[in-house]
């Protein structure tokens, strides 16, 4: 498995970084968006859910979505870093259009 995946988006691609340990330790105190992943029966990568995050540390650690996102069959959190707070949600609100992650319902298509 590659350690990252380019997201197509309308203004992409974005390149996210599987994180390896999601329990403190190693995951940075930055800004940046990030994903909750599953994996599919084709063996590819579809986000269930697209945030940003003014620490990626604090809000991965603690994110009230993470049950349901596993309920729906996330597995992994991806992230990449961005220090621009315009640039990360414009991104968000551009990769949630593209894929329609079912855990995001404040942005979400019809």
């Amino acid at each position: 498995m590659s350690a990252f995946i380019d997201w197509n988006g309308p203004d992409g691609p974005y390149k996210y970084w599987f994180l390896e340990v999601t329990s403190g330790g190693r995951l940075l105190s930055q800004p940046g968006n990030y994903m909750f992943v599953k994996n599919t029966r084709d063996n590819l990568w579809r986000p269930i859910y697209v945030g940003i995050a003014d620490d990626l540390r604090d809000r991965v650690m603690s994110h009230e979505v993470w049950d349901e996102a596993v309920r729906h069959g996330a597995s992994r959190v991806m992230a990449h870093r961005n220090a621009n707070r315009d640039a990360r949600e414009r991104e968000e609100r551009a990769l949630i259009g593209h894929w329609n992650p079912v855990c995001n319902t404040h942005l979400s298509l019809p």
